[in-house]
């Protein structure tokens, strides 16, 4: 037998040790004085102890524990006593609060973890909802965790881990495969940036055009803020940007409206467009002309129109006034 596997076959003894006298020290008088949070310091150290020990049962050659049940079988009655006791307790706490006129809590629906396919602008959603949910789960084996993290990714990003072994301690070098390829903080700034000026160009001005004109660009400045870049300072450029992306007649408007003696701001402009999406939607059920016109009030009839080059072609007086000569 080699060191290795002596060193491995010590390690289990030691563990059978602490394992048997956690569960020899839950007498009736600790359980009567222990704290909550002394039951889950307990609970923990035997979940840890009892996953420990079956990593090592894989890892032992010639293993000559004729009897392995005895250890699950004590880490089984650790886990029921100390549950029990620990559901006694909440029983308690939510009568003494019920006596004192505080409601229980509602309970939530489950969470669903979104599957990442190596997107870098999903990758911080996706790390922080699994690390909530799966990650500091103490119930769950790695293993389990390495298995539920190749479940929720697809294409690149299952690629990069496709070929790791099946085991307990293939999901710590997974999850460090990819923080190094997708946690990276230049390369999500760099798509955000891209994503702003790559925002569609708006075509006609309506509340449809102008929400999801609003919408991206809020979306991928405040994320750009989270990531501590200094937004703040980048009024002018955002501004000059997202207003080349403006149809004419709304470009136009914003500059007349505007305070030209006032340096204009991000939180500005994206104020004006949505008191413009708002008037929008107020007149006329949001439906504008294609031209970015405010549409004919109804109950004067049609708007005068203006003979341009014959009796056939009209146009709407608002757009020759505004027109440049």
């Amino acid at each position: 037998m080699d060191n290795t596997n002596e060193q491995l076959l010590k390690r289990r003894s030691v563990l059978k040790g602490c394992l048997t006298r956690l569960d020899n020290g839950l007498t009736p008088e600790f359980l009567q004085t222990a704290s909550a949070q002394m039951l889950k310091l307990k609970e923990e150290r035997a979940q840890e102890i009892f996953h420990e020990y079956m990593e090592l049962l894989s890892q032992i050659e010639d293993d000559d524990d004729d009897d392995p049940t005895k250890m699950e079988d004590r880490y089984f009655h650790c886990m029921d006593v100390l549950r029990v006791k620990q559901q006694q307790l909440s029983t308690l706490l939510k009568s003494d609060s019920s006596n004192r006129g505080i409601s229980a809590p509602v309970k939530l629906p489950n969470i669903n973890i979104p599957d990442f396919n190596g997107n870098y602008l999903e990758y911080k959603q996706f790390i922080e909802l699994f690390t909530a949910l799966v990650d500091k789960n103490e119930t769950i084996l790695d293993i389990q965790k390495f298995m539920y993290l190749r479940s929720f990714l697809k294409g690149e990003a299952y690629d990069l881990i496709k070929n790791i072994p099946v085991q307990g301690s293939s999901y710590a070098e997974a999850l460090t495969l990819l923080k190094d390829r997708y946690d990276n903080s230049h390369k999500i700034v760099h798509e955000h940036i891209s994503k702003i000026l790559d925002i569609s160009p708006i075509g006609r001005s309506n509340v449809t055009s102008l929400r999801n004109f609003i919408s991206e660009a809020k979306q991928h400045v405040a994320a750009l803020k989270n990531l501590k870049e200094p937004v703040d300072h980048w009024d002018s450029i955002l501004v000059c940007i997202l207003t080349r992306k403006l149809d004419q007649f709304t470009s136009r408007a914003y500059c007349l409206d505007r305070d030209v003696s006032i340096k204009p701001t991000f939180s500005d402009f994206i104020m004006y467009l949505e008191a413009r999406a708002l008037a929008f939607e107020n007149s006329d059920n949001g439906r504008a002309t294609t031209s970015g016109c405010p549409p004919p009030r109804r109950s004067q009839g049609e708007f005068k129109v203006a003979n341009v080059a014959s009796k056939e072609e009209k146009q709407c007086l608002f757009c020759i006034v505004a027109a440049p000569a």
